[in-house]
């Protein structure tokens, strides 16, 4: 079971569909859900007299986040995920779908080098977090830096599973299916 969102996760072995099905109900849906409700409270927080101090940066931080997550999601959405579930479900390589030049590889570079951008980001924020000095130790600060920690997990671990799972099989398919001597008869 995911942490926090509820979702089983599918064994190793699952089909690429399960695990894109998962990654969208665990982490994207997750994300879009949690996320504007924690900078709600965070604007909320700011507006009041016991501010920590520092905020403003974290808040900050925070939607160069969203807007990072936000495109990136839109592009695995949109683009990679229904490409690597067609190209499991017609066991064909994209290329001889007519659907995109090139290979799968190609979008999947682009997701892990912004992910690698997320990450940094998600360093700062816990650099921001650090530095950040709270007024008094109040239960509304408590609560922010919980959903921060829990945010930050979610797409480390959304990050992890991409990284580890689907893509690396996503490229295996597809190599598979290139090497298909069948592929032209």
């Amino acid at each position: 079971m995911c942490k926090k969102c509820e979702a089983i996760v599918p064994d190793l072995h699952a089909s690429l569909e399960d695990w894109t099905v998962h990654i969208l109900t665990a982490h994207h849906d997750w994300l879009y859900r949690e996320f504007p409700l924690l900078l709600h409270t965070l604007q909320k927080l700011k507006n009041r007299d016991d501010c920590p101090i520092g905020l403003e940066k974290i808040l900050n931080t925070l939607m160069v986040l969203k807007e990072d997550l936000d495109t990136h999601m839109a592009k695995e959405e949109r683009v990679l995920f229904p490409l690597i579930r067609l190209m499991e479900v017609t066991n064909r390589p994209p290329q001889d779908l007519s659907v995109m030049p090139g290979t799968v590889v190609g979008p999947i570079h682009c997701m892990e080098g912004e992910h690698e951008t997320t990450l940094e980001i998600l360093n700062q924020l816990g650099e921001d977090l650090k530095n950040c000095t709270p007024v008094s130790a109040s239960h509304a600060w408590s609560s922010v830096v919980r959903a921060i920690s829990e945010l930050a997990q979610n797409i480390r671990e959304h990050i992890d599973k991409e990284n580890t799972i689907l893509f690396p099989r996503a490229r295996q398919l597809e190599e598979k299916l290139l090497a298909d001597p069948r592929r032209f008869s």
